[in-house]
């Protein structure tokens, strides 16, 4: 490791303000970048590289492209990011590496910046909604660099009138009128013919036969069809994307949760990737690689997994909060009794927390229901992230989608996390197809139409909303990683589900678990898994057996068996194999610590 730091520190003068462990992590990244660029690649498929937030990623993703041009002076880049304010911090830096003339930036409200010019550059920094919205514009790339693949899947949710909607713009534009009329009638089919069948909420179409009219579709220049036709433009390039995910199997219906027949309104999904050139593709992420490990397609870079080292979060503490069980979900707090109970929470939350500056983070419904008053916000669109005074404590008030500049809370001793985001079913099972590519079928759909939360569709669920928390929880001084890459000393507050909060501290084995008690309960996990994680826990740095466990968790052996099988990705993490039993005395299964 040193001397991996001292050569990049010979390189790289202008970064002395990294740590060795930055350093260290961000060669990693960079090397990986250089090695998926490689003809032929060093590496098979796309790859991941799990480093979390502050360890330097997103620098080293600067010094593998940098590299890249040097080398391969003809190959082609992109660089993708969820956020508008990322990319032109990304695209600042790598012209400070390269210059103006050799990259490109560009997202739709980008100010006198040229589309066209912009992708005629060696490298171009994007937006993810850019590739949904432009298809064939990114063919040329070679290489593909992304911060968080899973927010580049172009995901659609369509009713039938969209469909319509979609054929009245092709006929009054006289735009691929036949093809159009031919997705509509489709469309019209499909929802009668399930409108027959209650006993499955998921639905793939039966037929997987190749359909000219939706590659024909799924073809069509829309940027540059649509206009000014702003009406109808979402319905236009949803009926677009649902075409082309046609096309791979990847659209299924979702039938809703009613029984009752006489609301039947199904919705039409469909979910794809859309990156042009996956197999050069190298995705970067601060979850440890939940989400790529849940869908199986998409593998860690062997950079990272054989030389990285472990984050230490032994100064990180998390806080448990009570649950005030304020109903099923924020989308129904209206009334003006359930309007106090939240404040009243929030309150006292901020009454309690020890330290006096705190990065607040809620839902972006819940601060405009019910807490605009409380913060004194006023009427009209919010503006956020905002800092007001509350209890005699700084507060800095934000929302679970709201991206923030990379430091600019670094300082901040403390994050509060309230509510995570409701994240519908069929979100994490458009997005779990999207990934893992593979047409849909009614065998593949059987868990999700199942009531069991198990299976790939209910990981990649559990890892999206893990996924949100430690995005936040980021904000504050954990990103703050000395030489060693030990995180800094802060304290994470949170109103999470307890299945989540498992999770979490899988993640960050090292930091203090505590509670503050005072209003409501503190709810215990139900699921299996994570009864089997609690279990473990109790018995860190030793084998257990599974009849420890089954004596502790009351479930049975073959259950216990399933759900390793499930998250074995986080049974790794937390330290421990399972080796399943035999038949034979002395040969029942065991929990194996590896450290």
């Amino acid at each position: 490791m040193q001397d991996v730091v001292v050569k990049r520190r010979v390189e790289y003068p202008d970064y002395d303000f990294l740590s060795d462990y930055q350093v260290h992590s961000a060669s990693l990244v960079s090397s990986t970048i250089q090695s998926k660029a490689m003809e032929p690649s060093f590496e098979d498929g796309p790859v991941y590289v799990p480093f979390p937030t502050g360890s330097g990623k997103t620098i080293g993703a600067i010094w593998g492209i940098t590299k890249v041009v040097e080398q391969y002076p003809d190959k082609r880049i992109c660089f993708l990011t969820p956020y508008k304010n990322a990319v032109d911090q990304m695209y600042k830096a790598l012209v400070g590496h390269l210059g103006p003339e050799r990259v490109g930036m560009y997202y739709s409200d980008a100010l006198f910046v040229n589309k066209a010019t912009e992708l005629q550059k060696q490298v171009v920094v994007l937006t993810h909604q850019f590739v949904s919205y432009n298809k064939g514009a990114l063919d040329d790339r070679d290489l593909f660099v992304i911060d968080e693949a899973i927010y580049a899947t172009a995901t659609v949710t369509l009713k039938l009138e969209d469909f319509a909607h979609a054929l009245t713009w092709a006929t009054s534009t006289g735009t691929l009128v036949d093809e159009f009329m031919q997705a509509h009638q489709f469309a019209v089919e499909l929802y009668g013919r399930l409108n027959e069948d209650d006993k499955r909420r998921f639905y793939p179409p039966k037929e997987l036969c190749e359909r000219e009219w939706a590659e024909t579709i799924s073809e069509l220049d829309l940027h540059n069809e649509l206009g000014q036709t702003l009406a109808n433009r979402d319905a236009i390039s949803g009926v677009q994307i649902f075409c082309e995910a046609l096309s791979l199997g990847l659209v299924f219906l979702d039938r809703g949760q009613s029984l009752d027949s006489k609301k039947y309104t199904p919705t039409f999904n469909a979910a794809i990737l859309g990156i042009p050139n996956l197999d050069k593709t190298v995705i970067l992420t601060a979850t440890g690689g939940l989400i790529y490990d849940a869908c199986g397609v998409i593998k860690e870079s062997s950079e990272s997994r054989d030389y990285a080292a472990p984050v230490c979060y032994d100064q990180v503490t998390l806080t448990r909060l009570p649950d005030p069980d304020l109903g099923t979900s924020y989308k129904t707090w209206t009334t003006e009794t359930r309007k106090a109970d939240v404040t009243n929470y929030v309150d006292w939350v901020l009454e309690n927390v020890r330290e006096d500056e705190v990065y607040l983070s809620l839902p972006l419904a819940v601060i405009d229901k019910c807490l605009r008053g409380y913060f004194g916000l006023g009427g009209g669109e919010l503006s956020l992230p905002m800092t007001v005074t509350k209890n005699g404590k700084q507060i800095h008030v934000s929302h679970h989608q709201l991206a923030i500049g990379t430091n600019a809370y670094k300082d901040c001793p403390a994050v509060v996390y309230l509510w995570p985001n409701h994240l519908p079913k069929r979100v994490a099972l458009q997005r779990h197809t999207a990934l893992d590519g593979k047409p849909l079928t009614d065998e593949s759909l059987l868990l999700p139409n199942s009531k069991k939360n198990e299976g790939p569709f209910a990981q990649m669920k559990a890892a999206q909303y893990v996924d949100n928390i430690v995005q936040q929880i980021g904000r504050g001084r954990i990103r703050q990683m000395d030489e060693t890459g030990r995180a800094g000393r802060m304290t994470a507050y949170l109103l999470i589900k307890p299945e989540d909060y498992v999770r979490l501290s899988i993640l960050m084995p090292e930091a203090t678990r505590d509670q503050l008690a005072g209003y409501g309960d503190l709810k215990k996990p139900t699921g299996r898994f994570e009864r089997i994680v609690e279990c473990l826990r109790a018995h860190l740095g030793a084998d257990v057996a599974i009849e420890t466990v089954i004596a502790t968790t009351g479930i049975e052996s073959k259950n216990i068996s399933k759900a390793v099988q499930n998250n074995i990705s986080e049974l790794s993490k937390l330290g421990y194999t399972f080796k399943a039993g035999r038949r034979g005395r002395g040969n029942s299964g065991v929990f194996e610590w590896t450290g």
